[in-house]
Order: C-alpha cells, then sequence, then structure tokens
C-alpha cells in the first residue's frame, strides 16, 4: 500500500511536517509488511520443530544415522532464534514511530 500526499503550501515548514508525516506512514507500513513475513516464518519453523521434525529425526525406533543432520537443525535454530530477536526490535521500533513508548 503506497501513500501519497500533494500539498500546496509555500510555508516550508509545513511542507517538511507533511514530509516527515507521510515518510513516517510508510516506514509503519513497511515495518508491518517485514514484522508479518517475519513473524510468519518463525511461526512456520515454529510449527514444524513441534509437528514435522521427528519425520527427519527419526527412522523408525531409532535416530536417523546422518551425523550432520543435528548441526545442521541446531544452525537453522540458531537462525530463527536471531529472527526472533529481529522481530522484537522491529516490534519495538514500530511503537516507537506509533508514539506508544519513549524512544530509548
Amino acid at each position: 500500500m503506497h501513500y501519497k500526499y500533494l500539498l500546496l503550501c509555500n510555508d516550508s515548514k509545513t511542507g517538511q511536517e507533511v514530509w516527515d508525516y507521510t515518510w513516517d506512514i510508510q516506514i509503519r507500513e513497511l515495518l508491518r509488511q517485514l514484522m508479518g513475513r517475519l513473524s510468519g516464518a518463525v511461526e512456520t519453523w515454529g510449527e514444524f520443530q513441534r509437528k514435522e521434525i521427528g519425520y527427519f529425526l527419526y527412522d523408525g525406533e531409532s535416530p536417523t544415522a546422518s551425523p550432520s543432520l543435528g548441526p545442521s537443525l541446531d544452525g537453522i535454530d540458531k537462525v530463527f532464534s536471531n529472527f526472533k530477536g529481529c522481530l522484537r526490535k522491529l516490534q519495538d521500533l514500530e511503537k516507537e514511530l506509533r508514539g506508544d513508548r519513549p524512544p530509548t
């Protein structure tokens, strides 16, 4: 979604305020989109871990023989943990832009 505003005014201060307001709306919309996609990816990984990962870890009654699987999954889990941290930071930034909390 794109927001465009046209200001017909000779006052440079008013023009800057409208520019700042437009920028703020655009940034908050981008943040919402990014947070939605990042949140979806994090939730999908969590769901995969809870329900589907067992197919890759176990072969019948015994653990899968592939020695590289564990470190690979640990690496992927670490990436998604970092994603969760980034998501929290983006949520804090979005709250700050909305004025819900003072800047840190």
